[in-house]
């Protein structure tokens, strides 16, 4: 007997629930296509130098699966494979976690299909509903819109598929020794895609156990004196993963669990007390999701007793009360009870005894796949038709509307950590958040507000200080972040990030040695930081040391080949040693990278005019000028420019901009008289002459020998401003 792959589902069914998932997911998930990077996004993907992948050569791939966490290389090399396809572009990465949600819903339908048959329960359109619903569940957007969390979407991905090739094996066994090489071919891709979960993320380490579970529920009807059949292959799935875990455990684990709780603000017995509370509080949002008790970061109070708060009791109580539900007579209700064991089973390494986070949404991702489903058979066949009809489409609209309105905060870093403060207002992680989004907003002042507001609510909290430092820092305002750097540093000698804000404060200082030093100390602790290696080398071209300075640079070219700064550093290092026409390629790889980067307009456009280019010179000046929130500098030389192609006007426009840069400029105004006398436009040049000299110009002596004023030497004020002020200079 050959079996389709999916079962009892036609092909036309499957493709149209297919394109169903795909057409229920545009409106949910279409506003998070731009979605900044955010929290545990930047260690893990936008300064992961492994990520970078390039080219697809074995080492390439290797390195790609490497990142902070040794035992999650299949979720790693996704991002290393977003990467190699379209850089750091975010729509990339959010098509790819909505892809995977997609396929964790099409993977519910499919289970949903076989476990009703095998329940012997009327199918219908349960399997259907089960996966819409569950798709347009507002509480799994941190799986889908948190990029990291793809290694918790992936992982549940692989952990149904290695459930649903075990369905299928058994399928396999019923009909017959024909299928013996089917099954065993089904059991192996079983055991490839757990294998699969368990290195996208350590939550599937309960596989086996859930694999258990369901062959008890729905293959031996929860008589376990028939498992002999399937006893080989859980044996195997058993006898692989053990020592996997073991590895995961390296030492006691008792001694790593304790671990986990060094420095910790909860103990192992107050998180055991809290868990109970939290788990509650989950199937709460299972039930109304509504975005306002949706939160990225939560304040969720620990419990100290059982009865501090007397709610630790309470859901203590309820957890009993769910499991003497799903193990008091399961065969009446078969799938709620095994829903129940599943969505506990599943919450069991997050949210017991090992010293984690307290609580985070995406944690129910996995857990709520077969509650939901149970829901909405038990819905359908305890209501009539009609009204379950009624209440199952108003949740799945509901859920499709809160969804996209909560992923409306995830647009914008600043709104997401605005929206996380304002519900756990005294919390330093939110106030942090919010000063990370006015810096990429270019707010520094409200930025620095915020961190400070941050170091005010956890005194502990090292990163604040060292974000206070490096806005301070940005703000001219180097000597005042030096306190603020050193106490982070204070706080956790290992921050490589303060060490290198207190080198740039020190460069701005214009200490070089020390900025130096303190670069040195940030590689020290952070081999692969490229920021470090890029300040570094700068320093080391102000200090002359152009070889050293070659070197970080490179070093940080290595690492992140798509940052612009160490290139724009060689260029200026390539200057140094004369070498303008490299000093130019380097120059024009930097722009490549960013075509808004000021300062590379503006070394390029200074080297093209080395070289006498002065079209080169004029379009990277007026680029430079566009872009640097300072253009003085750029105004200023891209004046000169076009002087000597005698486009006075422009030359003239330019000055004009540059005045309301500087309106107390005397020299500004003096150089405007000195282009409108070359054009020939006397009354603009005295007049402006005239303003010159009023704000303080005297350089009596330049301005009566100075060429450029040659065309209004004949008028009356000139000859007397001149006369009169040589005689006093005689006297």
């Amino acid at each position: 007997m050959n079996l389709p792959l999916f079962g009892s589902h036609s092909r036309w069914r499957v493709l149209l629930m297919l394109v169903f998932l795909t057409a229920v997911s545009i409106p949910a998930y279409v506003n998070i296509l731009d979605a900044p990077f955010v929290f545990d996004d930047l260690p893990n993907i936008v300064n992961s130098p492994h990520i970078r992948l390039t080219e697809l050569t074995l080492d390439g791939i290797i390195n790609g699966t490497k990142g902070q966490s040794p035992f999650r290389p299949v979720a790693y090399l996704s991002f290393s494979l977003n990467y190699y396809f379209s850089r750091y572009n975010v729509t990339g990465f959010h098509l790819t976690n909505i892809t995977i949600h997609i396929a964790v819903a099409f993977m519910v339908f499919l289970i949903a299909g076989h476990t009703l048959r095998l329940a012997g329960i009327t199918r219908g359109v349960i399997p259907e509903l089960s996966a819409i619903a569950w798709l347009v569940h507002p509480l799994h957007i941190q799986s889908v819109t948190y990029t990291v969390q793809r290694v918790n979407s992936l992982a549940t991905l692989f952990f149904l598929l290695s459930l649903y090739l075990y369905i299928l094996a058994r399928l396999a066994q019923r009909t017959g020794k024909n299928n013996r090489l089917r099954a065993g071919m089904l059991f192996s891709g079983c055991l490839v895609s757990g294998l699969l979960a368990l290195f996208s993320k350590e939550i599937a380490a309960t596989l086996p156990v859930c694999i258990l579970l369901y062959e008890i529920f729905f293959f031996q009807g929860l008589s376990l004196s028939r498992l002999k059949r399937p006893a080989e292959w859980l044996i195997l799935i058993f006898v692989i993963l053990i020592p996997i875990a073991i590895l995961y455990i390296k030492a006691s684990p008792v001694d790593r669990v304790l671990d986990s709780y060094t420095n910790k603000d909860f103990t192992l017995g107050q998180r055991l007390l809290t868990e109970p509370r939290v788990i509650v509080y989950y199937l709460s949002l299972l039930f109304f999701p509504h975005p306002a008790r949706l939160n990225v970061d939560y304040d969720f109070p620990i419990s100290n007793s059982p009865l501090d708060p007397i709610m630790s009791l309470l859901a203590i109580t309820a957890i009993i009360a769910l499991l003497i539900k799903a193990f008091y007579r399961p065969k009446h209700q078969q799938l709620l009870s095994f829903a129940i064991l599943w969505f506990l089973g599943n919450l069991i390494i997050e949210s017991s005894f090992i010293g984690l986070a307290i609580i985070f949404e995406h944690r129910t991702y996995l857990p709520s796949t077969f509650l939901i489903f149970a829901l909405v058979t038990i819905l359908i066949k305890k209501l009539s038709p009609s009204i379950a009809a009624v209440i199952i489409s108003l949740a799945i609209i509901t859920g499709m509307i809160w969804t996209h309105q909560r992923n409306a905060v995830w647009e914008d870093t600043l709104s997401l950590w605005r929206n996380c403060a304002e519900k756990t207002p005294g919390k330093a992680g939110p106030a942090n958040g919010v000063g990370l989004g006015y810096q990429l907003h270019q707010q520094p002042e409200k930025a620095l507000k915020w961190f400070l507001k941050a170091v005010q609510l956890n005194p502990g909290y090292h990163e604040a200080y060292s974000n206070v430092g490096g806005i301070l820092i940005n703000l001219g305002r180097a000597a005042e972040a030096v306190p603020y750097l050193e106490k982070a540093i204070a706080l956790n000698p290992a921050n490589h990030a303060a060490f290198s804000n207190l080198g740039s404060a020190m460069q701005r200082m214009n200490q070089l040695e020390k900025a130096a030093g303190y670069y040195r100390k940030s590689i020290s602790i952070y081999p692969d930081y490229e920021t470090a290696h890029n300040n570094l080398g700068a320093v080391l071209v102000d200090m002359g040391d152009v070889d050293l300075a070659r070197h970080h640079l490179n070093q940080a070219i290595r690492i992140n080949p798509g940052y612009p700064d160490p290139f724009n550093n060689l260029g200026r290092a390539m200057m140094r040693l004369g070498r303008t026409a490299d000093a130019i390629s380097y120059y024009q790889k930097a722009i490549a990278l960013n075509p808004e980067y000021a300062m590379a307009h503006f070394n390029l456009g200074t080297a093209c005019f080395e070289e006498q280019d002065l079209d080169c010179a004029r379009r990277h000046l007026e680029q430079a000028a566009r872009f640097a929130p300072n253009p003085v500098l750029a105004l200023n030389n891209l004046t000169a420019v076009l002087v000597m192609q005698k486009e006075y006007g422009k030359a003239a426009e330019t000055l004009v901009e540059l005045i309301g840069l500087l309106p107390e400029s005397a020299t500004v105004r003096y150089n405007l008289a000195c282009v409108y006398a070359m054009d020939d436009k006397k009354g603009d040049a005295i007049k402006y002459l005239k303003q010159a000299v009023n704000l303080g110009y005297d350089h009596w002596e330049n301005m009566r020998k100075d060429p450029d004023l040659k065309k209004i030497r004949d008028t009356d004020y000139y000859q007397n401003l001149v006369h009169e002020n040589t005689r006093k200079t005689e006297q």
